[in-house]
């Protein structure tokens, strides 16, 4: 239960009530007084229960005996005893009737907060922050689309491991010669556009990346020929040699 210090609420005649009317008979007017300092000392614990001994040792600070505030406690009925504590039923209801008001005029509150909130109008600063927020959320959400798509896995024409290695050695040969490097949809892109050239053909195409490896060239053609309208045999020699060249270059840097 949510506590309120320094308040609650009692009814004007509680002295009516027939529980105290027999303590102010047999304790007098100092019995009654006692009472309402016992609920006073309930209303300042987070659990509205106190110890008796620690309440009867009161006495000094009150003025009173020891007697008058057992018996307070313990005789008209006045507060419910649990082993070793005592609380009132009547204070617990109470505040937990105060608790729930409270609640709802903190919600009315809020509520209310709110509308003025919304029929304010928006000043140059408000506005300022508006926008410097909506170009900060418009930057975090073109940073997770470019993360998106730098993150697509790249699919291969072929998936034979010699032309997986001409391939990185054709990715190795422009890093080293033009300082460039692939991202996910130009690699993609070049491996569509190899396949078209090559029309589908593996062999073909893992020789026209030699071809290009060898020419020095940045991008992708169709294979030459010679005179006859023959793959130039010594020109497949030529490449082949190149690409143990660089094959070899490639996996010496990567040991």
């Amino acid at each position: 239960m949510k506590i309120d210090t320094f308040y609650f609420s009692h009814d004007s005649n509680a002295m009516d009530d027939p529980k105290i009317v027999r303590l102010i008979d047999s304790l007098g007017m100092e019995g009654y007084g006692t009472f309402w300092a016992l609920i006073e000392l309930l209303r300042n614990q987070p659990t509205l229960t106190y110890p008796i001994e620690s309440a009867i040792y009161k006495y000094r600070q009150w003025n009173t005996s020891i007697d008058k505030i057992k018996a307070c406690i313990l005789k008209f009925g006045l507060f419910e005893i649990q082993e070793e504590i005592f609380f009132s039923l009547s204070l617990n209801k109470r505040m937990e009737l105060a608790d729930k008001k409270r609640q709802k005029y903190v919600e009315a509150g809020r509520k209310g907060g709110l509308k003025r909130t919304l029929n304010q109008p928006i000043t140059s600063d408000a506005k300022a922050t508006v926008k410097q927020n909506q170009a900060k959320e418009r930057k975090e959400k073109e940073k997770k689309v470019k993360e998106s798509k730098e993150k697509r896995e790249i699919i291969f024409p072929f998936d034979s491991n010699l032309f997986l290695e001409n391939w990185n050695i054709w990715k190795e040969h422009r890093k080293e010669s033009d300082r460039f490097s692939y991202k996910p949809i130009g690699e993609q892109a070049a491996l569509k556009e190899l396949v078209e050239i090559s029309k589908g053909n593996e062999e073909i195409a893992i020789k026209i990346i030699l071809q290009s490896i060898s020419k020095g060239w940045k991008g992708f053609f169709e294979l030459k020929t010679n005179n006859h309208g023959n793959k130039n045999d010594k020109f497949t020699a030529d490449l082949q040699q190149a690409t143990r060249n660089l094959a070899n270059k490639y996996l010496n840097e990567i040991k």
